[in-house]
């Protein structure tokens, strides 16, 4: 890891952020992406109750896509 790669770790890692990324690929492989940033101040609940919805979300979207690719109403 370069030293510019660890500084920008540390700086995240000091800052008190939790980034988390939730992807999905759809029927032809493409990928749908759901960014969610907590800080400090968010309750463990409060982040698991925004995960929960944030995969639910996305999950419908792709989903939506696929049910349109084949032609399928929901």
């Amino acid at each position: 890891m370069s030293n510019q790669q660890s500084n920008r770790f540390t700086k995240m890692v000091l800052s008190g952020i939790v980034v988390y990324r939730l992807f999905l690929r759809d029927h032809t492989g493409a990928v749908h992406f759901v960014g969610l940033n907590f800080y400090r101040r968010d309750t463990r609940r409060d982040m698991a109750i925004a995960l929960r919805a944030a995969c639910r979300r996305l999950r419908d979207q792709v989903t939506e896509i696929d049910l349109a690719a084949m032609d399928v109403s929901a």
